[in-house]
């Protein structure tokens, strides 16, 4: 069964941060990057495990040089992918998940 994936508020506030500055640049571009980052994350759905354990409490996904930072509970009550974090990898992001 597909797991239902969500986003934080500081997630889509940090998708929406790195396509704005994107666009400065390029629109289209931008608009590319926020469909390629929401379709990997969509496959986590079906394949949760699909990222490397982060820090013993997150998984992470690589997409170029942007990290997807995201939990998976299985809870009986609810079954759930949860986008924490979308960053840059140059960018200092131990500090934003601790």
């Amino acid at each position: 069964m597909p797991l239902r994936v969500i986003f934080t508020p500081d997630a889509s506030a940090s998708l929406d941060s790195i396509a704005e500055y994107i666009a400065l640049d390029s629109t289209s571009a931008a608009r590319d990057f926020v469909l390629t980052i929401q379709a990997r994350c969509a496959a986590l759905s079906d394949f949760p495990q699909l990222g490397r354990v982060y820090n013993h409490s997150y998984r992470v996904l690589v997409e170029g040089k942007y990290l997807i930072f995201y939990r998976v509970s299985k809870a009986a009550a609810e079954q759930k992918v949860t986008i924490v974090l979308v960053a840059h990898g140059a960018r200092d992001f131990r500090s934003v998940l601790e």
